[in-house]
């Protein structure tokens, strides 16, 4: 599908929205340039899916560990989900690989941990939370066929 919609008349700036393009969407390089781009066009953060924290909130609460617990969150984009389970009482650290949407997340929200890291490729020692979430990271990374072989 179509991650974002321009209108055809408008000027991209260099900005080719598919994915096979200059590395795809399991490249940091490629959400850079689109958090950029639409950044530039009034969108600050955006729910993958349409899905936002109230549409999770009663299912997290069922299965994330008690409030205070650590939770990470991989591929936090620019969701308001991490942020809003921080308000709750749960120890949030949203990561990224991309370094545009962390940089600009961390000044929009200081008072929440992000951090610019791969979820394949994470620095943390072993069990340092009690819960990893994944709202819409998966289903970016590697090629087509990788991605069929991860969910068989």
């Amino acid at each position: 599908g179509v991650l974002f919609q321009a209108e055809a008349t408008e000027e991209l700036d260099g900005f080719d929205l598919d994915p096979a393009d200059r590395g795809g969407a399991d490249d940091p390089a490629y959400w850079n340039r689109m958090y950029e781009y639409q950044g530039k066009h009034g969108r600050d953060r955006y729910e993958w899916y349409g899905v936002d924290f109230e549409t999770l909130r009663l299912t997290l609460k069922k299965l994330l560990p008690k409030l205070n617990e650590k939770v990470l969150l991989v591929g936090s984009g620019d969701s308001e989900v991490g942020i809003r389970m921080a308000e709750l009482g749960w120890n949030v650290t949203n990561i990224d690989f991309s370094p545009h949407v962390t940089k600009h997340m961390a000044a929009a929200y200081p008072q929440h941990r992000f951090l610019t890291m791969d979820a394949r490729n994470m620095t943390f020692p072993s069990e340092s939370f009690h819960a990893v979430l994944d709202k819409g990271l998966t289903d970016c990374l590697g090629t087509d066929s990788e991605r069929r072989r991860s969910f068989r």
